[in-house]
């Protein structure tokens, strides 16, 4: 066995083919106009900031229904529906259903807890004049139940003492207006 090194084979390639390769490089770059590199070079930067229609990992979607003028989360289905008190439930964790009324309630006070999130005396801003109980528990295989009681104290007009009376079938002297109605 001899200790040969094996003899190169000749390329192919003409001998100008490195040089060709580079000018056409050169003059591809000489030939863009500034303005061309300077909106390239913007582009990036524009891009690297987030887009706005992005949701939050466990951020919910506003939905169609109302409770209360609440926006439901996207998927919430309406359950009793009282002239006083609505449910709603859907899939969504208690944590983002949480966060969800947070960002669409004033005033009052949370309380957190592992199975049940309680808001109290709690305002929606598009209709400031009602007061709500917010109650958001967990319930079986994902689901989460949202019980929304309005509890806006009932404010009575105040009446004059004959309205009163006579509302109750007597004078203001206190005497039966119709006597043939007494049994």
């Amino acid at each position: 066995m001899t200790n040969e090194r094996p003899t190169s084979v000749p390329s192919k390639r003409p001998p100008f083919f490195g040089a060709g390769a580079l000018l056409s490089v050169a003059l591809f770059t000489a030939c863009k106009k500034p303005e061309t590199l300077t909106s390239v070079a913007a582009g990036p930067s524009a891009s690297a900031a987030a887009p706005a229609d992005r949701l939050a990992r466990g951020e919910l979607v506003p939905g169609k229904e109302t409770a209360f003028a609440l926006v439901l989360p996207r998927d919430f289905e309406l359950g009793i529906r009282l002239s006083t008190s609505t449910t709603a439930t859907g899939r969504a964790s208690l944590e983002d259903v949480s966060n969800y009324v947070r960002a669409r309630v004033a005033d009052g006070k949370i309380e957190l807890g592992a199975n049940e999130t309680r808001f109290d005396d709690v305002r929606v801003p598009e209709d400031p004049k009602r007061v709500l109980r917010i109650r958001i528990t967990k319930e079986p295989f994902g689901q989460v139940r949202m019980t929304i009681e309005d509890t806006t104290p009932i404010v009575l007009e105040p009446e004059d003492e004959a309205s009163r009376m006579k509302r109750v079938g007597l004078t203001k002297d206190g005497k039966v207006i119709d006597p043939s109605h007494l049994e």
